[in-house]
Order: C-alpha cells, then sequence, then structure tokens
C-alpha cells in the first residue's frame, strides 16, 4: 500500500513531504549487508567476477535513481527556499535602515542621558565636598558616613539630603572634640609654663639670695681681716666705750658668727637636697613641683 502525499502550499509551491524509496532502500541494505561479506580472491574464478561485477552495476544504477529522486524531492523545496530567502530580504531591506535609524537616535539620547547622569553627578559630589566630605579613593566619608561616588546618582534628593546632613553631624562631632582636646592642651601647656616660670623665678630668687649671702659673707671676712690687721689707735677722749671688747674677743665673736652662718647655709642646702631626692615633704606630704616651691619660701623663714 502507497502512503499517501501531503501538500504544503506557499503561494505558487508545492511540497511533497513523503518519501517512497523506504522500500527500495530497505532491500538495498538487505542485500548490501550480504555482498559487503564477499571476497574475491582467486582471480581465475571469473563466475564470481562476473556476479560481483553485476550486483556492481546494479547497485550504481540504484543509487543514481535514489539521487534523481532526492534531486526531484528536494526541488521543490529548493524553490520554497529561495522564495523565501527573497521575501525576508526584502523585508529585512526594508526595515534595517529603520533599525538602523532609530539605533542612532537612542543612541544620541543614551549620550545626552549620560552627559546629565554626568552633570548631576558631579552636581551632588560638590555638595558633598561643600558640606566636609573628603575622598579616600574609593568613597566620600564624613566620619562614620560614607558615600560611594557611583552610587550617588541613584538617591533621591530627600536621601541625599539626609546623608548630607548626617555627614555634617558626623563632622560637627568630631570638631568639637577636636576643639576639647586643643582647649585640653592648651590648658596644660599654660599649667606647665606656669608652673616652670614659678620655678624658675624661685631659682633666680635662690640665687640672688645666696649671692646676697656670698656677698655678705665675703664683706665680713673682708672686714674681720682688715680689722684684725688694723693697728691699735686710740679714739678721741669725747668718745666714750661702753663695754668695748679686746680685740680679740671682738675677733673670735666675728670668727664664731662666720662659723654659724656656713653651718646654717649648709644644712639649708643639705635640707633642700634630701627633700628633692626622697619625694617627700615634711608631714608625709607628696612631693610636687608646687610643694618644692612652698618648701624653699619656708626656707627663707627659717633662723639659720
Amino acid at each position: 500500500m502507497k502512503n499517501k502525499k501531503t501538500m504544503k502550499k506557499e503561494e505558487n509551491f508545492e511540497i511533497d513531504t513523503s518519501i517512497q524509496l523506504f522500500d527500495v532502500e530497505q532491500k538495498i541494505m538487505e542485500q548490501a549487508k550480504s555482498l559487503l561479506e564477499i571476497k574475491l580472491v582467486d582471480p581465475n574464478d571469473s563466475k564470481a567476477y562476473k556476479e560481483a561485477d553485476g550486483n556492481r552495476a546494479k547497485f550504481r544504477k540504484l543509487r543514481l535513481e535514489i539521487e534523481k529522486k532526492a534531486k526531484e524531492l528536494k526541488k521543490p523545496a529548493q524553490d520554497y527556499v529561495k522564495h523565501v530567502n527573497n521575501k525576508a530580504g526584502f523585508y529585512v531591506d526594508a526595515l534595517k535602515p529603520v533599525e538602523e535609524h532609530l539605533k542612532k537616535e537612542l543612541a544620541g539620547i543614551d549620550r545626552q542621558r549620560e552627559k546629565i547622569k554626568e552633570a548631576e553627578q558631579a552636581r551632588r559630589i560638590k555638595l558633598l565636598v561643600d558640606a566636609g566630605f573628603l575622598f579616600d579613593g574609593s568613597f566620600y566619608v564624613a566620619g562614620q558616613v560614607m558615600i560611594s561616588p557611583n552610587k550617588i546618582v541613584d538617591f533621591d534628593e530627600d536621601e541625599l539630603n539626609q546623608h548630607i546632613e548626617s555627614g555634617k553631624r558626623e563632622l560637627e562631632r568630631i570638631e568639637q572634640k577636636r576643639k576639647e582636646q586643643e582647649e585640653q592642651e592648651e590648658k596644660r601647656q599654660k599649667k606647665l609654663a606656669k608652673e616652670k616660670k614659678e620655678i624658675e623665678d624661685e631659682k633666680r630668687k635662690l640665687a640672688k639670695e645666696r649671692k646676697e649671702l656670698a656677698d655678705q659673707k665675703e664683706k665680713l671676712a673682708k672686714a674681720t681681716k682688715k680689722s684684725s690687721e688694723k693697728p691699735n689707735v686710740q679714739k678721741s677722749p669725747s668718745i666714750k666705750r661702753v663695754n668695748s671688747p679686746s680685740n680679740d674677743s671682738q675677733k673670735n665673736t666675728k670668727s664664731e658668727f662666720i662659723s654659724d652662718y656656713d653651718k646654717g647655709f649648709n644644712d639649708c642646702k643639705e635640707r633642700i637636697i634630701e627633700t628633692v631626692k626622697s619625694g617627700v615633704l615634711p608631714g608625709e606630704q607628696k612631693f610636687t613641683r608646687r610643694g618644692l616651691i612652698n618648701f624653699i619660701s619656708n626656707l627663707e623663714k627659717a633662723p639659720f
């Protein structure tokens, strides 16, 4: 029973989608399987040679018939493909310029949008910089607030303003903390300078007192030496001497005074040195620079 033909129409073209060579193909395949096992080994075997040559001619004929039939079956399809290609080419040629034109127009708008985006990004970055944000190479930073320059255009105006205000508050907090630290440091430096000045003043005062003591000591020594070298001169009778000691007694009195003076001065120096080394003032008071100043001031009132 023959297969029923199925026909497809496209304008004036008819396509036969059935294949009527399957029976022939099946017979060929069955015969070919047995013929593939044949081997010619004897050149004197004319019968086998003649049979093989007949089969070759038969298969060649079948092959040519199949190729011819295939060509006939393909022609409507090839004509249809050619027709489709022609139609497609017509429409493509008509539509492609529209596509290219619109593509060009869209590219122009895209460039304008990119410029607008870049301008808006630059405007927003300027707002950040004016508010005190600093760029660290990746983000615009204000204390703990960080904004990416690539994301800044994604914010709406309210979100952007909120970020800017947060950054301003953060910078104000940092500035306030910096000022407080500066004020504390300034007070500390002033206190150190005042204490240093007081110590220097006390040093100069002590140096001056030591010099005065040394000058007095030197004058007293010179006076004692001069008195010991001066001859005993009779004073005017009009001047009455009351309890006038002898030269030896006077010399001994001055020598004792100088000795006591030196001892008191050296004791003062030793007490200052001991106090500085121990770091504790009399009465178990903790040693400080101010304490040393008070201690030195009290020494001025000492009885020696």
